[in-house]
Parts: C-alpha cells; sequence; structure tokens
C-alpha cells in the first residue's frame, strides 16, 4: 500500500476509527440503527459527560481544527479549488486532503458541546464543499492518477464518514451522487477499480476496503454489501506462511517481505475495531449485534494477534520502532503516538473478547498505560473513549500486568524482541527472505542500515527513539551495525532488496535466547558474522568473519545515544570520567569497562570489553531536518546531542572481530562490579562458532555457522544451528534449538557433554537418541520456520549444598552501653559447633589504633536466653582446648593472658545472636567478632549471619567478613541496613549506608548505595523475600547487593554516605 505523505498524521490511523459504540437514536430500520451507531461511534453520541474537563478539551480541539480548515476554505463563487495548499490535479494526496478536511468540519458540526454543532453557515459550505469535490475530483466518471491509494482508500474512508456524519442534511441525490462515486473506485473489499491497483487486496489494505464497503453499504441501504463486507473478514483472519498478513509465530508482513505490526498491521487493527464493533457490538434493536455480525471462528485469532504479535513489541505503551517501516521519517508519528493507538483499538477489541481474554487484554492495557512515563494514556483517547480509557484506569476489578519477560524469535520477519527487568532489546535483521527497508513515496530515505544489525535498547527514556532521533542521528553509525563508513549512498538506495544470506534468526530459552546474522553489504563486498546472546542483565555482541575488498574503512557501532539538552550526559571509561563537552573525542586504548549516564532515571548503560581492542568516542551535536529523510517533511533543523562509540576495522579488513557486552541499566559502580566478576564470559568468536557461557545462570549459547560437526562449551551439532543450554546444577537441564537458515529440509543432532537420567518433556520433532553417557538429541526442522524447538530433562543431580563458614565483624564501640551484635542461623539437622570468638587487645598486633580493652561475648538464642558467655578467655578452665582450637579453625592465637574473650559452643538449629559488650566503665574502641564452624561437614549448617554495630568513618566502618564453603558459585544476599531499622525502635541508625563486597584480594565484586536502584532490585527483592530477611521500602537509602560468590572468604563494608555515623545491621544470606 503506498501511502502519500499527508497519511503521517495518526488521527487517520486511528483517532477518527478507534470510536466505542453507544445505542442510538430510534431508527426507522436496521440500516439506519447501524448508521446512527456509526455516527456515535465517531462523534460520542448523547452519552458524552460534558462537564469533564477532558472531555470539554478534546471538543475544544475538535472545534478549533475544523475552525481552521473552515476559516482557510475558499467559498468564493466559481471557485476553482476548496484550499490553495490542496489544488492540485495531479498530485492524488490532494483528493484525500480535501475530505480530511471536510471530514473534520462535518466532525464539528456533528459533535454535542461544540460551538459549531448545528451551526447552519458550517453545513451549508461543509455540504458545498462535499458537491464541489464530487462536480470536480472525485466522481463515477474520473480517471485513477497518481496514488492508487488515494482513489480507493484514503478519500473513500474519509468521504464514508462525513456521509455519516452529515446525513440527516443530504438531500437523497447527494448521497446518491457521493456513494456512486465510492462504487466506482471501491467495487469491493478484494478486487481493485479499473485503471486502480492491480492483484488481491490483502491485510492493512484489506481491511481499509472493508470499512469503505461496510460503511457505504449501511448508508445506501444495500444489505447485499454488508454481507460481502463481513465475508470479507474471513481470509483476514488466517495465518499466512507467504506474503502479506499475521504469522503464526507473531510476525506481521506487509509489501510481501517487509516487517509492518506496526505501521500497516496498527492500520489494519484502526480499522478492524470499529468495524467489528459496529456489525458484532450491541445497538439499539439488538444486544446481540447486527444481522450482518462476523460469526467466523477464526474471528478468535485476533486476540492472539493481540498477545503473540503486538504485546512482546509494545514496550511500556510505545511501539517499537524497528515494526514501523518506513514510518519512523515521518515527524508526527511516534513510538508511544502509535503505541497508544493500538491501545485504543485492543480496548474496543476487548468488548468482544471471550471473558478470559477481555480480562487478560484489559490487565495488559492498565500495566501499559501506567507504565508509560512519557504519554497519558487518557490524553491520547479521541473523545467518545475518554470515559472508557478513565474507567479501565480506576476499574478496581483489573490487575496491571506486570513487566512481560522473556525473549521473543519472530522468524518470519527477522526482528528479535529480548524483555528484562527494566529494559527491552529489538534486533532489526535482514536476510534472503527479508527486505533491508522500505523507502517509497520519497520516505525514509536514510534507512539503509536500519535492517543491518540495529540494536534498539529501551530503557526508562521512553522518548528516546521518537525526540528527533531519526533526521539527526549518523545514519552510517547505528548502534550494533557493521557498515562501509564512507560507501556513497544515494537516498532510498537498495531499498526493498534481499541480502544473499538466509543465516539469520535465533533461539529463544524462556527468558534467554541467541541471535545472528550472516551480514551481506549492500553494494560492496562488505561479509561479517554477528551474533547476540540475551541474557536477563546482559547482551554480549560478538562479530566475526569482518571482511572487505573495497579499501573503504569498516566500523561497527557499539552506541549512538541521545544526550540532554546540554550534551553534559557523564561517560566514565575504567573509573575515569572523559570530559563532557561537546566535540570531545578519543580513542580509547583497550577500555575494560565504559558507563553512560542516561537522560533520566533507569536509563543509564554500562559497557564491557572482554578482548583488548580500541574504541573511538564522540560527544557532538548533530543538526538535521525531517525533510532530509523524508520528502513531506519540515525543513526547519532539528539539533540533538549524541554520545557515539564504535570500532574501526580498517580499510579492507579481513576476517576481523569485536567483543562487546551491553548491561542495561547499570550503574558506573555496578559495571565496574561486573568487570570483576566475569560472570559471562567468551568461548569462541571465530567464522565457524560464536558462543559465550553464562557461568552465573548455568547456561551456554551458541551459534554454529557451517554444516558440519563443531563443539564449543560441551555442545556438539552437525548442522548450522542456534543453540542454548541450560544446566541449573540442581537436576534439571534445558535445551533450545533453532534453525536460523529456515533451509534445512532435515534434521539437526545436537551432543551435549553431559548426560540425563530421563526426558521431562519435549516439543513435537526432538528426539531423544541417547541419555547417557553423553545426551544426544535429534532435532527435526524441516519446515519449522526458524521456530525454536525445546526440551527438558532430569540429570539425577544436586544442589550442592553451602554454607557460610565463619563470620567476622569489625565494628566501634562507643560506650558500655554499645553492643555490636553477630547474628546467625544454624540450618538443617544435629547441633553445630562453633569458635565465637570477640577480639580487641590482639588487634594492635596487626597495627590497629583505638581497640577495645576489655570486650565480652555472650550467645543468646531466639527466645532471649543466654547459652554462654565469656570474658577472659585464658581465665577459664578451657583455656588449653581453646588455644588448640584456635589453629584448626584457621584463627590467628590470642595472645595468653589477653582480655580478649573465647568460646566454643554446640547449638542445635534455630536464631542466635553473639552480643559483646566492654567489661570496663571507661572502654570504648574497635573490636573484632568471630564465628568460626568447627564442622563443616556435619548435617547442620550456618545459613545466615548478621551484625548489627557502629559504623562511623575510617576505621570506624562496620566490617563483616564471612566464609562460604561448598563447591561451585552461590547467591549470596547481602544487605546493610540503615532507615529500615527506625521501624525496630532502633535510634541513631546510619543514614544513607554504603554496602561493598570484596574478595580475599581486595578487589570489589558488589557495591551498592540505595537498593532500590540497582539494576537487581527486583531479584534482591525477591531474595529477601525468600529468606524471611524484613523487607526494605522501595525508596528507602538501605543498601544491599546480590552478588554470586565462589567458595572462599570475603568482606562485607558498611560505611555512611559522606562523613555521617549510627548504627548499621549487615546482613549476609545464602539466598534460594
Amino acid at each position: 500500500m503506498n501511502l502519500p505523505p499527508f497519511r503521517r498524521l495518526l488521527p487517520r490511523l486511528f483517532a477518527l476509527a478507534l470510536l466505542p459504540c453507544f445505542p442510538g437514536r430510534a431508527a426507522a430500520d436496521e440500516f439506519d440503527t447501524l448508521r446512527q451507531k456509526w455516527a456515535d461511534m465517531l462523534t460520542g453520541g448523547d452519552r458524552l459527560v460534558l462537564a469533564d474537563p477532558r472531555v470539554a478539551s478534546a471538543i475544544t480541539s475538535i472545534t478549533n481544527t475544523a475552525n481552521s480548515h473552515w476559516s482557510s476554505l475558499d467559498k468564493s463563487a466559481g471557485r476553482t479549488r476548496l484550499w490553495s495548499d490542496a489544488a492540485s490535479t495531479t498530485d492524488s494526496s490532494h483528493v484525500s486532503t480535501n475530505f480530511s478536511r471536510l471530514r473534520a468540519m462535518a466532525l464539528a458540526y456533528a459533535t454535542a458541546g461544540s460551538t459549531l454543532q448545528g451551526n447552519a453557515a458550517l453545513r451549508a459550505d461543509i455540504l458545498g464543499g462535499l458537491d464541489w469535490m464530487y462536480a470536480n475530483r472525485y466522481n463515477e466518471t474520473k480517471a485513477i492518477y497518481d496514488n492508487w491509494w488515494d482513489w480507493e482508500i484514503g478519500s473513500p474512508k474519509l468521504l464514508v464518514d462525513a456521509a455519516v456524519l452529515m446525513s440527516a442534511d443530504l438531500s437523497p441525490a447527494q448521497l446518491a451522487a457521493y456513494m456512486r462515486a465510492v462504487e466506482k473506485f471501491v467495487p469491493s473489499a478484494t478486487t481493485p477499480a479499473a485503471g486502480g491497483s492491480s492483484g488481491t487486496f490483502t491485510g492493512a489494505n484489506r481491511m481499509d476496503k472493508i470499512y469503505v464497503v461496510a460503511i457505504r453499504g449501511l448508508l445506501v441501504k444495500d444489505a447485499a454489501k454488508l454481507r460481502a463486507a463481513r465475508d470479507a473478514f474471513s481470509n483476514l483472519f488466517l495465518y499466512v506462511s507467504s506474503g502479506d498478513g499475521f504469522y503464526v509465530d507473531g510476525s506481521f508482513i506487509q509489501h510481501n517481505r517487509h516487517p509492518y505490526t506496526g505501521s500497516y498491521g496498527a492500520a489494519l487493527m484502526s480499522a478492524i475495531a470499529p468495524v467489528l464493533a459496529l456489525l458484532n457490538g450491541p445497538n439499539a434493536d439488538s444486544a446481540e449485534g447486527s444481522t450482518w455480525r462476523v460469526t467466523d471462528p477464526n474471528l478468535a485469532n485476533i486476540f492472539r494477534w493481540i498477545f503473540e504479535s503486538y504485546e512482546p513489541v509494545i514496550y511500556r505503551g510505545g511501539m517499537m520502532a524497528m515494526l514501523q517501516g518506513r514510518a519512523i521519517s515521518r515527524s508526527g508519528t511516534s513510538e508511544h503516538g502509535l503505541g497508544h493507538g493500538l491501545m485504543l483499538n485492543f480496548l474496543r477489541l476487548s468488548e468482544l473478547a471471550p471473558e478470559a481474554d477481555r480480562a487478560r487484554i484489559r490487565a495488559l492495557l492498565r500495566g501499559w498505560a501506567e507504565s508509560d512515563t512519557s504519554r497519558s494514556f487518557v490524553s491520547s483517547a479521541p473523545l467518545p473513549l475518554i470515559a472508557e480509557v478513565q474507567q479501565l484506569l480506576t476499574d478496581p476489578a483489573v490487575t496491571p500486568r506486570g513487566e512481560l519477560r522473556g525473549n521473543f524469535v519472530f522468524g518470519s520477519m527477522d526482528r528479535i524482541v529480548h524483555l528484562g527487568p527494566g529494559f527491552g532489546v529489538g534486533l532489526s535483521l535482514s536476510s534472503s527472505r527479508i527486505y533491508t527497508y522500505e523507502s517509497i513515496n520519497a520516505e525514509n530515505l536514510r534507512g539503509w542500515h536500519t535492517g543491518d544489525g540495529l540494536l534498539y535498547l529501551y530503557n526508562g527514556d521512553l522518548p528516546h527513539y521518537s525526540d528527533s532521533y531519526w533526521p539527526t542521528v549518523n545514519p552510517r553509525r547505528l548502534p550494533g551495525t557493521t557498515v562501509d563508513a564512507t560507501q556513497t549512498r544515494a537516498n532510498g538506495s537498495g531499498q526493498s532488496t534481499n541480502p544473499a544470506f538466509n543465516w539469520v534468526g535465533g533461539v529463544s530459552l524462556g527468558r534467554h535466547g541467541a541471535a545472528g546474522m550472516q551480514l551481506d553489504g549492500w553494494n560492496n563486498t562488505l561479509t561479517a558474522k554477528k551474533s547476540w546472546f540475551l541474557f536477563e542483565h546482559e547482551i554480549a555482541c560478538l562479530g566475526s568473519g569482518i571482511t572487505s575488498t573495497d579499501n573503504r574503512p569498516i566500523e561497527t557501532t557499539v552506541e549512538n545515544r541521545l544526550l540532554n539538552t546540554a550534551g553534559t550526559g557523564a561517560f566514565t571509561v575504567d573509573g575515569v570520567a572523559q570530559p563532557a563537552t561537546l566535540g570531545w573525542s578519543a580513542v580509547l586504548a583497550e577500555p575494560r569497562w565504559a558507563h553512560l549516564a542516561g537522560r533520566t532515571a533507569g536509563a543509564d548503560i554500562g559497557y564491557y570489553f572482554p578482548a583488548p581492542g580500541t574504541l573511538n568516542a564522540l560527544r557532538e551535536a548533530r543538526t538535521g531536518a525531517w525533510s532530509e529523510i523524508n520528502s513531506g517533511g519540515s525543513t526547519s533543523p532539528i539539533t540533538r546531542n549524541y554520545l557515539t562509540l564504535w570500532f574501526s576495522h580498517g580499510a579492507n579488513p579481513s576476517n576481523a572481530t569485536y567483543a562487546y557486552f551491553l548491561l542495561p541499566n547499570r550503574s558506573a559502580a555496578e559495571t565496574a562490579d561486573f568487570a570483576a566478576s566475569l560472570t559471562l564470559t567468551v568461548l569462541e568468536n571465530s567464522t565457524s562458532i560464536q558462543a559465550v557461557r553464562h557461568a552465573t545462570l548455568g547456561i551456554t549459547a551458541a551459534n554454529f555457522w557451517n554444516d558440519g560437526r563443531a563443539s564449543v562449551g560441551g555442545i556438539t551439532v552437525d548442522r548450522k544451528a542456534s543453540v542454548v543450554v541450560q544446566n541449573d546444577g540442581a537436576g534439571r537441564l534445558d535445551v533450545a534449538v533453532a534453525d536460523p537458515t529456515q533451509a534445512n529440509t532435515g534434521s539437526i543432532t545436537v551432543e551435549l557433554d553431559l548426560g540425563a537420567t530421563s526426558l521431562i518433556e519435549a516439543d513435537a520433532g526432538v528426539t531423544v537418541a541417547q541419555l547417557t553417557p553423553t545426551l544426544r538429541l535429534v532435532v527435526s526442522v524441516a519446515g519449522a520456520r526458524g521456530k525454536s524447538l525445546r526440551a527438558r530433562f532430569a540429570t539425577g543431580q544436586t544442589k550442592p549444598v553451602a554454607a557460610l563458614t565463619n563470620l567476622s565483624t569489625r565494628a566501634y564501640l562507643a560506650s558500655r552501653d554499645d553492643t555490636i551484635i553477630a547474628g546467625f542461623v544454624v540450618g538443617g539437622a544435629g547441633t553445630k559447633r562453633l569458635l565465637v570468638r570477640a577480639v580487641g587487645p590482639t588487634l594492635t598486633a596487626f597495627g590497629l589504633t583505638g581497640v577495645l580493652a576489655n570486650p565480652r561475648v555472650a550467645i543468646v538464642d531466639g527466645k532471649g536466653a543466654v547459652v554462654a558467655e565469656n570474658d577472659d578467655w585464658s581465665s577459664g578452665t578451657g583455656a588449653v582446648e581453646l588455644a588448640g582450637i584456635f589453629p584448626i579453625a584457621g584463627a590467628f592465637a590470642l595472645a595468653p593472658g589477653s582480655r580478649d574473650a573465647a568460646l566454643v559452643v554446640s547449638l542445635p538449629p534455630g536464631p542466635y545472636s553473639a552480643v559483646v559488650r566492654t567489661g570496663d566503665a571507661n572502654d570504648r574502641g574497635v573490636a573484632l567478632v568471630e564465628l568460626y564452624d568447627l564442622a563443616p561437614g556435619s548435617s547442620s549448617r550456618l545459613v545466615n549471619l548478621s551484625t548489627r554495630a557502629f559504623s562511623g568513618p575510617g576505621e570506624q566502618s562496620a566490617i563483616v567478613g564471612f566464609g562460604l564453603g561448598g563447591t561451585s558459585p552461590q547467591p549470596i544476599l547481602v544487605r546493610a541496613s540503615g532507615p529500615a531499622l527506625s521501624a525496630f525502635g532502633v535510634t541513631g541508625a546510619l543514614a544513607d549506608p554504603q554496602l561493598r563486597v570484596a574478595n580475599a584480594a581486595g578487589v570489589v565484586l558488589a557495591q551498592n548505595d540505595n537498593w532500590g536502584s540497582s539494576v537487581f532490585a527486583p531479584e534482591i527483592a525477591a531474595a529477601a523475600v525468600g529468606v524471611a530477611a524484613f523487607p526494605f521500602a522501595p525508596a528507602s537509602r538501605d543498601a544491599a547487593t546480590l552478588p554470586h560468590l565462589a567458595p572462599g572468604t570475603y568482606t562485607a563494608v558498611a560505611a555512611g554516605n559522606g562523613a555521617t555515623a549510627g548504627q548499621t545491621l549487615i546482613e549476609v544470606y545464602l539466598a534460594p
């Protein structure tokens, strides 16, 4: 469907067609009933609450628009045009523009509350304008010129609406004339007009035709036309396997090979919703719908489209740009404008859905609306839907759907969507099946590389890609793309072309996935193999085989992000802040990590570079105009500021590579933590295999580029494939396999280096050839069209038992009334034998000054009873035994006769505290509280350690040391409470604790200030629930982190932000 420039207006797609149905006036017959219903759907009818400020504002807007068109209308006798700026007799868009303005005037004339309602002078000018259009521009004798769309879709849709709005004022002769013109250009919903388009109408075009045929049918009272419109739906409901329409994997294609879910798909939904409401919804004569209600059982597919085609690609109310095609070049189009238009359609369709679908649709609509901080859903609603939107957002029976998480492969349109906590990723690819991009009607003139692996990152900066991004961004440096940087490209060059390669697609395993694209540059020799591995908090991006012989520089863009209006967003590399002045550039030698502060909260981005390399950085202001990418756009200059990062592969590279990881929403400190943790590693980045290993998640993911036996990371395949394997280490193994080429007519054999005890479940097509000693699967991919095929196995493994093996706390006691409280929990069965010490004087041997002179320690159980205590360890009869235990436990010796305290105690499972005080009235200073597990292999274990102590600046910081036993990394919840303690009656709590966790070498592995700002906040909250820790308020200044730690010794340090001091509680838990 060729859209003229005027179709950039969102109201054409949505606000004029998404409108609700209300019972209308009593009518003479069913045609009149439906006509009145349609009029009420356009105006809101007599159910508008005129006192509602939002309703009043919408009516004012309708009135102002009409007045603007009316005032500029040529009303002179013998006029040769209606509007001077739409007078062409060769540009067909001017025909549609005239009808659009007449319809807008008719809408104000027919809308209750408008100051123009029923205005006689306006009525005369509307009718005069319609008559003039019939006589001079659009009648049954006219031949089609220019764009067929205006004649067969654009103009007739507007005309039939105007005729409905003015029906009480049209003479029979006028109505008959206008409808003859419509019949001439839209003889049916499935066939073109003479001299117009060719072929059978599909997708959005078909639905637009149904719209026209149905409304014309009710105007002229032609039952046959309404039956034809109804019957034409049936083909529309069917899933397609080629060409235009919806695919079973959620894809939507228009123009044969272009992904268009968010543009043509949106237009289709904008017509389906009101026409189905007209025919199937209740009316004044029948609660069951009209005589021509659609009864095809495949109508239910519409609701599947909402969930499978749209739910993953609307991010917090915004329709992802990678599915808008050339619409991204229209200044009037925005992600959230399109998204809200679709949401309004879905709201209308929810009234026709089965109850379960209706509830689910309303929940996701409310979730989108409430999470969209960039645009008000109520403000987006057209006049007749305002009340319905307000009702949705206040309905206590509707619980907003939470954040959608998962990995989605749309193999039929070469698009990948990945949704993590607080972020979303879109990958725009192309192949021998899907075109690179579309540029027709002089639109999207520089979309050259938008299908070459462009990576969209969505986060808290919701307007990012709609903030004049496309006319100002460097079109040769789009994030994720590898391009010939200086190749001469004409506007629109390479549009609607297919690259040569078919290895494009990916595999999904629930919340994780892998994607790949064999790049074939347009009209050059550039080739490359590009992979993306997508996890809950990280995206690993690899490139290999980057080769070109055109003697031009080749570049891979890591980032091209909008900055704030001053261009000063902080950019940090390896802990060093880079200059914030526009025009700054640098060649960064072998950076390990970088961080860019976002324009708003929840928009920070971390970057990690696993391999040595040189990174180019540029902070610049860029100026462009919409007219540079769309001939109908404004010529006014627009300036935006950018931070761009890229790898330069040089001229004529041969098998060059790159590797970088994106870390959405991480702070600079969290990015540094990731760089130190090495939880995600590259296994191979060659022309044969690209693979990574995520140790924390137990995932190995790999793309195999060639047929033939190949192995990496314990995975062996015999054909081209994309594979993700996850072993949770606790008895469950998941495997997902896909054929991204969609050309394999046989199978893929996958063999894993570990065995399984049994198959739990598997998709059709997965055959288990062998369980042990290695697991071998034969996956039939013939006809799978890139679908991910999955299997789950039991491995017989048990989760390694981990235990906290010791605790040491260094803290400051300010007075005799002060205490250090080290809490711990004994879990499992049987008693636990522990060594507990409170060290003061002996600390001087380690260079500490200001130590506590006479510490005392008592063990208190969960009921507050003291079960053991000690003051002066060597004064009792067990001193010799204690001295012998110290080296066995790995504790340093205490000086004989020192006033340090120590004891050995055996405790049954339960909660306990080691309470340390001073024994002297004037004593104050630093003390070290230690807890050692003397039987780490027993059936009982330490599962939680905590310390409440004073924390001040410098040596007065609270420091907790702990040991982790076991054989594999474990998630450990570490918290530093301050403000949260006030709820428990603690006074003088640390107002703003900062927490850091370091290993034995002093390397900081995790740190946090204000837990709710962490990218891991949802996981931290869930872990706290899992271990029964008291909750933190979402916006509190308490600190927490959730690192995965290998067996070893660690320290957790809690310090006040700045020079603050107070009581803090440091907790260490084995997380579930």
